[in-house]
């Protein structure tokens, strides 16, 4: 039943990319200067159609080089083609290329694939190229995903939550901040703490909670030393950081003496 499967994806895999060679072929002939790229290119074509995955990755891997370039469109099918491989190597590599380009034709497929795809590490993948997009048009998908099950999923969510455009828009999502802040793991609530950019009272106090917590684990109040920077502190937060330059960790000292300078430059005394 895997043979048959890997059988119709390889034969829709070499229809495609024919596809992609007759249009190619009836594009204007390419200027002297691009046959060595349209060498490269025929080659690239060649490895994608191949059983081996290897092969395969390496095309999408150089897949990169031919984007807006004569042969954009068709280096375009290709990734359009991998994120929808077998191989969860292939996908994940061809998702990094997309993050790089946002191409309005691959919103469909990226997003059916952080909606659905099962394969934890494609999906977070997924989730982390919509976020590069930064269109709101995207937020509901990381509203579902915040609740996911696994960790990697939720800290992946968030910080494509937190790249929505315009900023404002991420006041409407405060609460399920606060929430992600709350995490029960701290990757998800470091993500946040280091993403973060809109300014709220809320945020501030849950911030704060955390700096004054004398419980909280280093990387967890490095991350939260960040992100109250821009804020007025009140009296007890200040005298906390003020205690925290002589923390025994070198670089809370040096996050606590950056806050506290931030606020005489600002006049926030």
């Amino acid at each position: 039943m895997k043979n048959k499967t890997k059988n119709k994806v390889r034969a829709l895999i070499l229809i495609l990319l024919s596809c992609a060679a007759i249009s190619c072929a009836t594009k204007q002939e390419p200027k002297i200067e691009d046959e060595s790229l349209k060498k490269k290119f025929l080659k690239i074509q060649k490895y994608y159609s191949s059983e081996n995955w290897e092969k395969r990755l390496t095309a999408v891997k150089s897949s990169k080089e031919f984007l807006n370039t004569s042969f954009d469109s068709e280096a375009m099918a290709i990734l359009l083609m991998a994120v929808k491989d077998p191989h969860p190597k292939i996908k994940i590599d061809a998702l990094r290329v997309l993050s790089t380009t946002t191409p309005f034709s691959a919103l469909g497929i990226l997003r059916e694939i952080a909606l659905s795809e099962d394969n934890l590490n494609v999906k977070a993948a997924a989730i982390e190229t919509l976020g590069e997009y930064k269109m709101a048009s995207n937020s509901e998908i990381f509203l579902k995903n915040i609740n996911h099950r696994d960790w990697l999923i939720r800290e992946a969510a968030f910080r494509a939550l937190l790249k929505i455009e315009p900023m404002e828009l991420q006041k409407n999502y405060i609460g399920h901040i606060i929430k992600g802040i709350n995490d029960k793991n701290i990757a998800v609530k470091i993500a946040i703490l280091l993403n973060i950019k809109i300014k709220d009272q809320l945020l501030y106090d849950k911030i704060s909670e955390i700096i004054q917590n004398r419980k909280t684990k280093t990387s967890l109040l490095e991350a939260a030393l960040i992100a109250i920077v821009g804020y007025t502190l009140d009296d007890v937060t200040k005298e906390r950081i003020v205690e925290l330059l002589t923390h025994r960790n070198k670089k809370i000292r040096i996050l606590s003496l950056r806050v506290l300078k931030e606020q005489n430059q600002n006049g926030k005394d």
